[in-house]
């Protein structure tokens, strides 16, 4: 599936001359546009324009989006990547999603298309989150829950738990190689958390 430009809008599907000027990333093909966005790009805007990108701790190490139980404010993280055994695609390290020794695993779900404005997302997107969160007395997710902000974009699902995200990029033939989740990113996931229902 073909990349999005990043020269389309973060809020339709129009091209696109703004950019937001606080985090100097996310798109906008009007300030109407810009100003629908805000609820939500807001959660997100001020940690990417005080975000400290020249520590990155390795080069294995790519920027990803943790959605705290506790708090309504996301967060920025490094996450790392290293080779699976089979040599065929990166795995992540998630220390934020810790939980009980006995949780096997974090369920992850992918994805690449934004049901909002109906279009393919930009990276490739990956969400994971405890598999025991149901029953392990993780409370609601908070960051999340901060996603809903009216009857048209409301959060459905009872996440609960720390939840992270983190982006591939598709390089032709050869492995999907992780990147830095960027701004624009936040919208796509936003949609996704408005439409799933478990």
């Amino acid at each position: 599936m073909a990349a999005i430009p990043r020269t389309l809008c973060s809020a339709c599907n129009r091209a696109t001359h703004l950019r937001c000027k606080a985090c100097i990333n996310n798109p906008y093909c009007s300030n109407a546009c810009k100003k629908y966005d805000k609820p939500i790009h807001r959660l997100i805007c001020q940690a990417y324009e005080w975000f400290d990108f020249t520590d990155r701790p390795s080069p294995n190490h790519h920027l990803g989006i943790l959605f705290p139980e506790d708090s309504p404010n996301p967060q920025l993280i490094w996450i790392q990547f290293t080779w699976t055994p089979d040599g065929h695609r990166f795995a992540e390290h998630a220390p934020h999603l810790a939980a009980a020794a006995d949780d096997i695993g974090a369920p992850v779900i992918t994805l690449d298309w934004n049901r909002t404005l109906d279009r393919p997302i930009r990276t490739t997107i990956c969400v994971k989150y405890r598999g025991s969160c149901m029953s392990d007395g993780s409370k609601v997710n908070q960051a999340v829950k901060a996603l809903s902000v009216d009857r048209y974009t409301t959060v459905r699902y009872d996440w609960r738990g720390p939840v992270m995200a983190y982006g591939f990029i598709d390089d032709g033939p050869n492995p999907q190689l992780p990147c830095d989740l960027m701004s624009p990113a936040f919208g796509d996931l936003a949609d996704f958390f408005w439409h799933y229902n478990g």
